[in-house]
């Protein structure tokens, strides 16, 4: 059964975005992960002001998968470079 990723960005450097997403897809595909979908260009349709700048949809084939490719020790590198890029809160649906 495939699992979601949402991640939520907000106070965003986009220049270290831009880093970070030189290195996203390699250490998705490690861990049998695909970008769904991803957007700057939000539209709240609910909620309290503060929200996120960003969303991100990640699909993995497990929920065991989307753990490893965020514990992943050997892509600590990679998850850096996203951290430094903005704050995010990441959600599994599953």
């Amino acid at each position: 059964m495939t699992v979601y990723c949402v991640a939520l960005a907000k106070n965003i450097d986009l220049e270290a975005l831009g880093k970070y997403r030189e290195h996203a897809p390699t250490a998705l595909k490690k861990h049998d992960g695909a970008l769904v979908s991803s957007s700057l260009d939000l539209t709240k349709l609910e909620g309290a002001d503060g929200q996120a700048e960003m969303a991100v949809i990640l699909s993995f084939p497990t929920i065991e998968a989307a753990k490893a490719w965020r514990y992943d020790e050997d892509l600590a590198h990679v998850h850096d470079l996203r951290m430094k890029a903005a704050n995010w809160s990441i959600h599994l649906l599953g």
